[in-house]
């Protein structure tokens, strides 16, 4: 018998886990065409970041 595991990718992550996924200046259509998420909420932070995973 196999298991297996749905894994979701997402944009909810945590500002002090986020990984750099864009450049100092990159525009929210460039993140996104990356397939990476994009919030400029808050300022001392990542806006372009890498999803994150959730099973």
């Amino acid at each position: 018998m196999t298991c297996l595991r749905l894994v979701v990718a997402h944009c909810d992550v945590k500002v002090d886990e986020r990984a750099d996924c864009g450049h100092p200046r990159i525009t929210k259509e460039e993140c996104e065409k990356k397939g990476c998420c994009f919030n400029s909420s808050i300022s001392a932070s990542k806006w372009c970041f890498f999803k994150g995973l959730t099973s």
